[in-house]
């Protein structure tokens, strides 16, 4: 599977109508590291259990994706995160290794979602 491919597999596993967990999983190095405004992660477990422990009902989480770019193994997504505040701009970096996710970097502004 070429590295697009892979985190289009790893966006319609996040944004199916709830994560599937198990798919998202299979697609993460077990060396997988996650950087972003809100939370950090230096494994694919603790990422997983962080998503897991969230508050926030997973099941609403929905995105509009406009553009999944590649240029080697390294992939950027950009779109919007719909949130209940209104639709939030994302941009992530994903590092792909083989067939599975190794690093994502998330951007976006986190001010909406703490009520800023």
């Amino acid at each position: 599977m070429e590295a697009k491919q892979v985190v289009q597999a790893w966006l319609a596993a996040f944004f199916a109508g709830g994560p599937d967990i198990a798919a998202m999983r299979a697609l993460l190095t077990d060396d997988f590291t996650f950087q972003g405004p809100l939370m950090t992660a230096e494994s694919a477990e603790e990422f997983i259990g962080e998503l897991t422990a969230m508050e926030q009902p997973m099941s609403d989480l929905h995105a509009e994706i406009h553009h999944v770019i590649a240029d080697g193994d390294t992939v950027a997504a950009l779109y919007d995160f719909v949130t209940p505040m209104g639709k939030l701009p994302f941009a992530e970096w994903y590092w792909v290794r083989g067939d599975k996710i190794s690093a994502i970097k998330l951007h976006y502004d986190p001010r909406p979602m703490l009520g800023d």
